[in-house]
């Protein structure tokens, strides 16, 4: 299992500019994942996006929220799997197109209820790790969701939630999945 052990580090900057019921944001992380415990890099990831989202008060308890999200991975694998393996660096670069629609609903002064769905559109550049066969590959992921959150005051709040994941491709060598979610979660904010 040490194989499995890793560190993430990413480094992130993002702007938002609202106008009306807009919103535009554009943001650019870096993602780079290291082993444990030598801390050899074994990939890295840039990931500029860009988001425009619609808000739509209905009164002043629900909103509608829609939004649309594209963005691109540039990535490298080559320190680990490199030409010994025949991975080529970037099998994994890949442009996304996300588009989310939710419905914030106030039930209570201190509750709130958040139905989601969401589409995600990603094409890879290459076909697994077949750099031959350049014609990519198409994959589909709908996510339908729902959150529940009370705030007992501006620093602590309970937080439920439980989803549903769909994930289909157009590539019978890569696998489809259905996916259940559920949790739950405390936060407290405290400054000092």
């Amino acid at each position: 299992m040490s194989s499995l052990s890793f560190d993430a580090q990413t480094a992130f900057l993002g702007t938002k500019y609202a106008f009306g019921k807009w919103s535009l944001a554009f943001d650019f992380s870096y993602t780079r994942l290291v082993t444990q415990p030598t801390y050899k890099q074994t990939y890295q990831e840039l990931l500029p996006a860009l988001t425009l989202q619609r808000f739509i008060p209905i009164n002043n308890t629900m909103l509608f929220a829609v939004g649309n999200q594209v963005d691109y991975h540039f990535t490298d694998e080559s320190s680990t799997f490199g030409p010994t393996f025949g991975t080529p660096t970037g099998v994994n670069n890949r442009f996304d197109d996300i588009v989310s629609l939710s419905f914030t609903w106030q039930l209570a002064p201190n509750l709130i209820v958040q139905p989601a769905y969401r589409f995600m559109y990603s094409n890879y550049r290459y076909v697994n790790s077949n750099v031959q066969n350049a014609s990519g590959r198409n994959d589909y992921l709908n996510y339908v969701g729902i959150s529940m959150a009370y705030y007992f005051n501006k620093n602590f709040s309970l937080r439920t939630f439980f989803n549903f994941n769909d994930k289909s491709t157009d590539d019978p060598n890569t696998s489809e999945y259905h996916e259940y979610n559920g949790g739950a979660g405390a936060s407290l904010n405290l400054a000092f």
